[in-house]
């Protein structure tokens, strides 16, 4: 099993940052490893108003399947 290291993975929290359509139901803290995704510039546009603003898309492509899963804990004492 694969455990979260923010170095090597993800959050759908991040991936909805980018825009990334994530189902609502998935927490932010959901995460899948980052060797998973493909990140490649999209198109771009630069506009010659002041101030200049440059506009560009991130293309996003999910390099194998995967399930988001959640689970429900309960801890208690033992009493």
């Amino acid at each position: 099993m694969i455990e979260y290291d923010p170095k090597t993975c993800i959050t759908a929290g991040e991936l909805r940052e980018f825009g990334a359509q994530i189902p609502q139901d998935i927490l932010d803290c959901g995460w899948i490893p980052r060797n998973h995704l493909s990140l490649k510039l999209g198109t771009h546009e630069l506009s010659g108003l002041e101030p200049t603003q440059l506009q560009f898309s991130i293309e996003l492509t999910f390099l194998s399947e995967f399930r988001w899963v959640k689970a429900t804990f309960e801890i208690s004492d033992g009493r």
